[in-house]
Formats: C-alpha cells, structure tokens, sequence
C-alpha cells in the first residue's frame, strides 16, 4: 500500500519534534542581554507576551492536527532590500529557516523580538500559522523529491508574490475557518498591522 505524502508529513514532524527536542525560544534573547546589553525591560516583555505566541502555535497545532516545528525569538529585525526599488525596505517579521545540522537538515521557524513584543495577539496567531504554511509546503517538496530552485526575486514587489505562492493552502490544511479568515486579512498583500508601524 502506498502511503500519502501526509502521512509521510506526520511522521517526519513527530520525528522531527521529538530527535531535535524543545529549543529554548529565549536563547537567543538572552545572549542578546547578556552579551550586547539589551535592556532587560525589552525583554521582560517579550516573554511576557510570548504567551500570544505559543497561544497561536497551539491554535496552529489544534487546527491542523500537525506539531509545530521548534521556533524560537531572534532579538533582531531584519531588514530587506533592493536595489531595483531605491528606498523601499522590507521587514521580515518571521522567517521559516531549513538549516542543515549534524550532517541533517532541519527546518525551523524565527519570530522577531519587534513582533512578540509589539504586534497584536491575533497578529502573532496569523504569522505563526502563514510560517507553519511555509514549513508544511518546504516539507511537501522534500518528501515528494520536489527540491529544485526557487527563482530569486529582484524586487521586494516580486518577493510578497513569492511569499504567497511558497505556502502550503490554508483551507487544505486548517479546519479552524476563523484562523484561515484571520491569515487572509493579515496578509492581504504583505503582513498588516498598525501596531507594528
């Protein structure tokens, strides 16, 4: 009997969660103050509202029936730009990371310390389920063998559309239809949410 590409999935993330462990999602953080001085206050909210975070994750988890892959708080916020667009910048408030370790590769996903610290509640679920979406079609690729190149986008314009055509569909893979809604008003074109501007 063959076994589906999602079951493939399950295994693999249950494999995944238990041989990389629970990551400390504060590690970098607090390198972060103890290494290049952040101020402590920074970080007594971050961990304060990271609870938004693992609320989403949670809800993610709950809605697709698939483990969340290990995340963690990156006290940076990087930027993107173009040479193509003078004086147009791109925020990169979370990223979904492949990284190879010990002769293996893992995927994890970033969240910045501006978005735990600074976004709204349901801003934080809409980015932890549009980064799970990345996870889930990067490991439909590698359990289907799919791993050619991406192009690489020359203008941030070119680089949101990108973004929207790497994602796993929402409605395929969330039963919770109020978090799949929510995504789509937070990602109409790029992430939107007033309290991080």
């Amino acid at each position: 009997m063959e076994v589906s590409w999602a079951e493939r999935f399950f295994t693999l993330a249950v494999t995944h969660r238990v041989n990389v462990g629970l990551l400390d999602p504060f590690l970098r953080l607090a390198q972060a103050e103890t290494q290049l001085g952040l101020d402590p206050g920074i970080g007594r909210l971050i961990r304060k509202r990271f609870r938004y975070l693992e609320e989403g994750v949670r809800r993610v988890e709950k809605a697709s029936e698939i483990p969340y892959p290990p995340f963690y708080v990156e006290p940076v916020l990087p930027v993107a730009t173009s040479s193509v667009e003078l004086g147009q910048i791109g925020i990169l408030y979370a990223r979904t990371l492949p990284l190879e370790t010990a002769s293996r590769l893992e995927i994890w996903i970033q969240f910045s310390a501006p978005l735990v610290a600074f976004a709204s509640r349901w801003t934080v679920h809409a980015v932890a389920a549009h980064e799970f979406m990345h996870y889930v079609e990067l490991v439909r690729r590698f359990t289907r063998m799919d791993t050619t190149s991406d192009e690489v986008a020359t203008t941030l314009f070119e680089a949101q559309y990108a973004d929207r055509e790497d994602l796993f569909d929402p409605n395929a893979l969330l039963q919770d239809k109020a978090l799949v809604r929510l995504v789509g008003k937070k990602f109409p074109g790029g992430l939107r949410d007033f309290a991080l501007t």
